[in-house]
C-alpha cells in the first residue's frame, strides 16, 4: 500500500490462507476512519465527517456454500446490534438472481438462498449500479466464458433514508477477474459529448492512418475483446479531438462559407 500513498496508520489488512481471501482497506489522511472490528472474512470501518458518522464493511465472502452460511450469519449477528448507518461491499462468492450468471452450468437458485436470506433478515437494500452487469469473468472466450455478478453493495435502512441517491458503478475488470466497485452518495454526472460518427471519408487521410497504427502498437493487456474494445476506445477520442481542432468538419465548414 505504501507504493500506492497509503502508510501503516492509514490502512488496515487481513491475511490471507494459503492462497483465498485476505482483505486490506485503506483512506486518505484526512478522513477520519477507525477500524474497530475484523475476522477472517471482512473489515469494519467507522468514518465520521462533520455532521454525519458512519459504518462500511468490507466483506470477501467464502465461495463454500457451507462456509459461506456460517459467515453470513456471523455478520447478520453483528450488523443487528449496529446503530450508525452502515453498507457492506465487497465478494459475496454468489449470485442473487438467474440473469447474474451467464455461461457454465446451469444457475442454481439454492447457492442464492443464505444471501437471500441475510438481506431479508437485515432489511438491506441493493441499490443498483451503473456499467457492466457482470463482476466477475473467467477470462476464457467463447463458449467457456462464464460471467457472474459476485460483488456488490447493501446498504442499511438508516444508510438508504439519510444517503438516497446512493449508487453503485462498476469498471473495467483490467488487471483482475474480478471489476472495481465504487459507491457513491451523489448521482453521477451523465457525458454530454457528442455522439461519435466516424466519417468514410476519413479512411484514406494519412493523419487517421497515423493515429490508427499508433493506437494498434500500444500495449493493453486482457482479453482479445477487451484489447479490441480498449483501442477502438483511444481512437474514438483522438479521432474526436482531431476532427475538432481539424478542417474536417463540413457542418462547420458549410455554416462558414
Amino acid at each position: 500500500m505504501r507504493g500506492l500513498g497509503f502508510d501503516n496508520s492509514h490502512c488496515f489488512y487481513v491475511d490471507a490462507v494459503d492462497a483465498s481471501g485476505g482483505l486490506e482497506v485503506a483512506w486518505s489522511p484526512g478522513v477520519d476512519a477507525s477500524v474497530f472490528y475484523h475476522s477472517d472474512f471482512c473489515i469494519c470501518s467507522q468514518i465520521n465527517e462533520d455532521n454525519f458518522s458512519y459504518i462500511v464493511i468490507c466483506v470477501y465472502i467464502s465461495c463454500n456454500s457451507v462456509v459461506r452460511t456460517t459467515q453470513l450469519a456471523h455478520l447478520r449477528d453483528f450488523c443487528s446490534a449496529l446503530t450508525l448507518p452502515y453498507v457492506i461491499i465487497g465478494d459475496f462468492n454468489t449470485t442473487l438472481h438467474m440473469s447474474e450468471k451467464d455461461g457454465g452450468n446451469p444457475w442454481n437458485v439454492a447457492q442464492s438462498v443464505s444471501l437471500r436470506d441475510f438481506i431479508q433478515d437485515l432489511g438491506l437494500h441493493d441499490r443498483g449500479f451503473l456499467g457492466d452487469p457482470f463482476t466477475w469473468t473467467n477470462r476464457r472466450m467463447g463458449a467457456a466464458c462464464i460471467r457472474e455478478r459476485l460483488d456488490r453493495d447493501l446498504c442499511s435502512q438508516t444508510w438508504v433514508d439519510r444517503l438516497p441517491e446512493t449508487l453503485g458503478k462498476h469498471f473495467t475488470d483490467q488487471g483482475s477477474d474480478h471489476r472495481a466497485l465504487l459507491l457513491s452518495d451523489k448521482p453521477y454526472a451523465r457525458n454530454s459529448r457528442p455522439l461519435f460518427r466516424f466519417d468514410a471519408r476519413w479512411a484514406e487521410n494519412p493523419e487517421v492512418r497515423a493515429m490508427v497504427g499508433y493506437v494498434w502498437k500500444e500495449e493493453i493487456h486482457g482479453t482479445p475483446m477487451f484489447c479490441l474494445w480498449e483501442r477502438l476506445k483511444r481512437l474514438r477520442h483522438l479521432l474526436y479531438d482531431w476532427s475538432r481542432a481539424g478542417t474536417t468538419n463540413s457542418l462547420r465548414n458549410i455554416r462558414t462559407l
